[in-house]
């Protein structure tokens, strides 16, 4: 099914490109065309992409190849902006884009933001990236086309407090894609940087420690926030012919909302998210009763 669904998204892209002037793609997305075949670079690798079938040497995976084409469809040459937006502010990105960011948080706080910096800065390097100044520890900003960049930006873990960090992308980011190519632009790098080809180095006693200390803080933040209370508002009369009804099903409208909110978590909430969050649920010591003797006064 994904790959029909793939092949058919390929075909839409090579019609629509056969439909533009190339010199016109070419000025819009900022690449050089010559000889049939558009050249840029992406994530470090310098790719040409012959107009006539779409093929694009040296190879790419197939999501980041579409991505690309789409990149070339799309392209409108507005200018950078340089202002930054996460992908929950791309245009439609409410929920897609929320997602990602919620992904790249976590990411960042299980994996990347307790790396040692050379490490990260290896990984970052590895995909073209450029190290730049920033309020955060490090920050490295990739190009997966000419005007198209993204930024992470990471503040590391220490003994008080957890890694955090986020991808970023130029306000003029929905100019050049889609958020669902966003999605993808942004879930290919942070693929890459966590991939297992990049898991070489030798972790030692004192990384051990700190990711150790970092999964703890965190999940004891997790538990602080384990019990919360919504408020609603409802109209009274529908609100008293709602809890008739559903006692009568045995059942009470607080345990009908605390599934209702069950199913939304699930439904929304990135799966590795609750993975994540499950699993600190579980690491969590259980604290034995004090016995009345040693209960304190």
């Amino acid at each position: 099914m994904e790959n029909r669904q793939f092949e058919a998204m390929l075909a839409v892209a090579q019609e629509r490109l056969a439909q533009h002037a190339p010199e016109d793609i070419a000025g819009k997305a900022g690449t050089q065309y010559a000889d049939g075949s558009f050249s840029l670079k992406t994530l470090g690798q310098t790719v040409t992409v012959r107009l006539s079938d779409c093929t694009i040497q040296p190879p790419l995976s197939k999501w980041h190849a579409l991505t690309l084409l789409h990149y070339l469809d799309l392209a409108d040459g507005a200018p950078l902006t340089g202002r930054t937006i996460t992908f929950s502010q791309y245009k439609d990105g409410l929920v897609r884009g929320g997602g990602l960011d919620r992904n790249a948080e976590l990411i960042v706080r299980r994996d990347l933001g307790i790396l040692p910096p050379e490490e990260l800065e290896r990984r970052c390097r590895s995909l073209g990236a450029e190290l730049l100044p920033s309020n955060a520890d490090f920050c490295a900003r990739f190009d997966f086309a000419p005007r198209y960049p993204v930024w992470l930006k990471v503040w590391f873990a220490d003994e008080e407090f957890p890694a955090s960090g986020r991808l970023l992308l130029d306000e003029s980011a929905p100019h050049y894609l889609t958020i669902e190519d966003a999605v993808t632009v942004g879930s290919l790098i942070l693929d890459q940087l966590t991939g297992a080809q990049h898991w070489t180095y030798k972790t030692n006693t004192h990384s051990r420690h700190m990711v150790k200390t970092v999964c703890l803080l965190f999940c004891r933040m997790e538990k602080s926030m384990k019990q919360a209370t919504i408020q609603i508002t409802f109209e009274e009369e529908k609100l008293r012919a709602l809890r008739r009804y559903i006692a009568k099903r045995d059942s009470t409208l607080e345990a009908e909302l605390q599934k209702a909110a069950q199913r939304l978590y699930e439904k929304v909430v990135p799966t590795a998210v609750q993975e994540y969050i499950s699993d600190c649920e579980q690491d969590e010591p259980v604290r034995k009763p004090q016995k009345k003797s040693e209960v304190p006064r």
